[in-house]
């Protein structure tokens, strides 16, 4: 029988129920936690007692990480800071052998790092955005497994993967990260089969859209980012999108001995959007402005897919109208998107897109 009592702490209140968990002790290394769901599980590991290895490519960034770690951890643990790029071998040995050498053994590994970039088959530089993905996504997460099952077998570790709904269903213009994440799924369970008999467990959790600096990262303006976050703010079942805190929750969980019994399966985080069979567009007028290229134009034409009736806008007329073909190609009842040429900086130009936008539809 499990015994629970180590490890809760329950405090109930009318605004929610939260519990605590005790990690002391324990070992946890964690890539891409320079920023977002990775810094938000150092910090909550931290909190937990555990010993903390966080690893990015950004010192500055880590070093914010490590002070809040130190900040909020029970005995004043200051985290192992390792700067690192989980797809060069060398720095991923480098990385476990300065955990070793510090903590003398590694209970967990969080499996966070990833990235996505919009592209297209046609793209010219598809195969090397492809590669590029699949070494950050998917090739990092295997070579560093392969590292560590060592260390994990000597504590009976586990492995907490961070994959995506994406691996789940179709997402126009990101099929190397949608590869990526779906290999990556069926990795875990791979793993969980063959470690299993070690002792070590291997999950993976597919958040849905998380406030994170990920879209940002992709080359997305800030403000697009925001917008985009309203968007589906308004979009989502629960009303809400994800926070980094909430997939902390699910890592921690899952790292736990309340998950002791659980191993191979994906913990879908999404705020019901599979639930609701894609996010619904019907009767949605969106405009999206910079959505000739790059993200834009991906988020344009998954707006289209999903029945939104889509507004796209940039200077270039030429390529407006080769992502009007794209949307009108995935659009469900053919809907053609309007486009409209336009400058952002000029003000008589925006009202003129809003103004086209409201009469059109």
């Amino acid at each position: 029988m499990l015994d629970l009592g180590k490890y809760t702490d329950a405090k109930c209140t009318k605004q929610n129920m939260s519990v605590k968990y005790d990690f002391t002790g324990k070992v946890v290394l964690i890539t891409g936690s320079s920023s977002g769901i990775g810094a938000a599980t150092a910090v909550q590991f931290a909190k937990a007692g555990a010993q903390v290895v966080v690893t990015g490519r950004r010192a500055d960034k880590l070093a914010e990480v490590g002070e809040q770690c130190l900040k909020v951890s029970p005995k004043g643990i200051k985290a192992l800071e390792v700067t690192a790029d989980v797809t060069k071998r060398e720095d991923m040995r480098r990385l476990v052998d300065q955990n070793i050498k510090h903590f003398g053994k590694l209970d967990i590994l969080v499996n966070n790092a990833g990235a996505g970039n919009p592209t297209r088959i046609d793209d010219k530089y598809f195969y090397d955005k492809f590669e590029k993905l699949m070494a950050i996504n998917l090739n990092s997460v295997v070579y560093l497994t392969h590292i560590c099952v060592e260390h994990l077998e000597k504590t009976k570790g586990n492995i907490v993967n961070i994959s995506s709904i994406g691996a789940m269903r179709t997402v126009v213009g990101f099929a190397p990260y949608g590869t990526a994440k779906c290999a990556l799924d069926m990795f875990t369970k791979c793993m969980a089969a063959e470690l299993g008999p070690k002792q070590i467990r291997v999950n993976v959790i597919n958040p849905g859209p998380v406030r994170t600096e990920f879209v940002t990262a992709m080359g997305s303006p800030p403000e697009l980012a925001d917008k985009m976050m309203d968007v589906f703010n308004k979009l989502m079942p629960v009303g809400r999108v994800g926070e980094s805190d909430d997939i902390a929750d699910h890592i921690l969980y899952l790292a736990s001995d309340h998950a002791a019994f659980i191993t191979g399966s994906n913990l879908v985080s999404d705020g019901g959007v599979l639930a609701a069979n894609a996010i619904n567009g019907d009767d949605l007028v969106v405009l999206i402005t910079g959505s000739s290229s790059g993200m834009g134009a991906a988020t344009a034409v998954q707006f289209a897919q999903s029945g939104a009736s889509v507004v796209v806008t940039a200077r270039r007329a030429d390529k407006l109208a080769e992502v009007g073909k794209q949307c009108l190609k995935v659009s469900p009842k053919g809907i053609k998107a309007l486009e409209v040429t336009a400058d952002v900086t000029k003000r008589e130009d925006m009202r003129r897109l809003v103004d086209q936008t409201i009469k059109h539809f």
